[in-house]
């Protein structure tokens, strides 16, 4: 969803910031950036850019803007914010309630808002070990996904970290460091 215009304005702010020229922000910069981005809205690109331009000392990478854009909450946590909004929304208020995460909105759909509205004082814990088994796994197939989400291989072989010399090319990489575009 980050589109490139956003990631320009981002990388644009960020080499401001951290002293990199104008000129280090190529298209094959842009597009590499744009592509690890893909799932960010624009809005959330830009507030991780300012809180990182705020506390980082070095230029971030993507993995930084997206750690910042989704801060990762426990599970714990997150069973805690569902039962608060539970008491706060009651039964009829699902759509009423604001998550801190998606993956929240996604466990809370998966075992149903009613369910977890009509569960009994003694089923709490039961329904608790649910939903943070479920959090949990779906916490680490998205951090799996975010961290897999490019991968470079060589040119010649197609091979991922081959020895041939040839991965410069792949990535868009000239032999003096510099980007192909």
């Amino acid at each position: 969803m980050a589109s490139a215009q956003a990631v320009k304005l981002a990388l644009a702010a960020l080499a401001g910031c951290y002293g990199e020229s104008k000129a280090e922000l190529t298209p094959g910069r842009i597009s590499a950036w744009t592509a690890a981005l893909d799932d960010l809205p624009d809005a959330d690109l830009a507030a991780a850019t300012r809180a990182l331009i705020r506390t980082s000392k070095w230029m971030p990478t993507p993995a930084d803007i997206l750690a910042a854009a989704r801060p990762r909450i426990s599970a714990e946590e997150a069973w805690a914010e569902t039962l608060a909004a539970i008491h706060r929304h009651g039964r009829m208020g699902r759509r009423d309630v604001s998550w801190s995460s998606p993956l929240i909105a996604s466990v809370v759909e998966t075992i149903g808002w009613a369910t977890l509205c009509d569960m009994e004082a003694n089923s709490v814990s039961y329904y608790g070990a649910m939903f943070r088994r479920a959090f949990d796994t779906l916490d680490k197939r998205q951090h799996l996904r975010t961290a897999g989400a490019i991968s470079f291989s060589c040119a010649a072989c197609g091979r991922v970290g081959c020895s041939c010399g040839s991965e410069k090319q792949r990535i868009g990489v000239d032999d003096n460091g510099q980007a192909d575009d």
